[in-house]
């Protein structure tokens, strides 16, 4: 089967297992690698750590993570996804969250190591979820069913993120990898203080993106990581606050005060504004107009 694009997710058949002969040099490039393993055992040599891996095992490989693997058994067989998140255009929340969860997943185990100590109840879902994709894999017509396959793909995330044990992790890893990924896009974050900056009308996640050297995908899982919000949700919230201010100010329409802050339709406008204050802009105002009295 030939595939014209690159898949932003691929699964690896459980056809070609690691032999006991081959020395194994793992290395992960651009996407991140799940590593189901199915039997056999593995001892893995990570920053001067010996762990073992057997069929109850799920390894993870975050972009540019490396290390020496060597068979203690004569094959190890196992399932391995692909995620390369960078055609997730995060156009909706799904793919938000989905680039979220992803980016936490990295943070443990480029912390923790590659070797995810997750309950047997979790491992259970996702031997389930990775047969469910081997068997789309196989079909002839998997240009058909890539929506399902990705879809697969977020389970398998959601499931992770739902186990106990790897959320104890991740609070672990939280703060720090807040901060350093703050520090990444300070620039965006900058401007996004600046009112020049946050009006215009067409302002992309590609244009904060540029601001950093990063590609879209990349910067939107930083900026998921530093601030908890997507950047299209942050950036709403920046306009909704001036928008307040000039609400308060009372000297302008609505539908000015939309367009004054980066909105091109007074429809967009009142729905970001009823999603984040709970009113719409008029009755705001008069509220506002109502405490401050005459």
């Amino acid at each position: 089967m030939v595939h014209h694009q690159k898949p932003y997710t691929k699964v690896e058949l459980p056809n070609h297992p690691w032999l006991a002969d081959q020395p194994l040099r793992m290395k992960s490039t651009t996407a991140t690698r799940f590593h189901l393993i199915q039997g056999g055992k593995l001892r893995i040599n990570w920053q001067n750590r010996v762990l073992k891996a057997d069929s109850s095992s799920i390894l993870v490989m975050p972009p540019g993570m490396s290390f020496r693997a060597q068979c203690l058994s004569p094959q190890v067989d196992r399932i391995t996804l692909h995620l390369r998140p960078g055609a997730w255009v995060p156009a909706h929340q799904a793919d938000a969250d989905a680039i979220g969860l992803l980016q936490g997943i990295r943070d443990i185990a480029n912390e923790y190591g590659p070797l995810l100590p997750c309950r047997r109840t979790t491992r259970e879902r996702l031997d389930a979820l990775f047969h469910d994709m081997v068997r789309l894999w196989n079909r002839p017509d998997l240009r058909h069913h890539r929506v399902s396959l990705k879809a697969l793909a977020m389970q398998v995330l959601a499931v992770l993120d739902e186990d106990e044990r790897l959320h104890k992790l991740s609070l672990g890893t939280a703060s720090a990898a807040s901060k350093q990924a703050a520090e990444r896009i300070e620039p965006a974050l900058h401007h996004l203080e600046q009112k020049d900056y946050i009006i215009q009308e067409h302002l992309s996640v590609g244009d904060m993106a540029r601001l950093c050297g990063y590609r879209p995908s990349q910067f939107h899982a930083l900026f998921v990581t530093a601030t908890g919000s997507t950047p299209q949700q942050y950036l709403t919230e920046r306009r909704i606050a001036l928008a307040c201010n000039l609400l308060r100010q009372g000297r302008e329409s609505v539908l000015q005060i939309a367009f004054q802050c980066g909105f091109n339709s007074q429809s967009r406008f009142y729905h970001a504004f009823n999603t984040i204050m709970g009113v719409s802009p008029a009755k705001w105002r008069r509220q506002q107009n109502n405490t401050l009295g005459p």
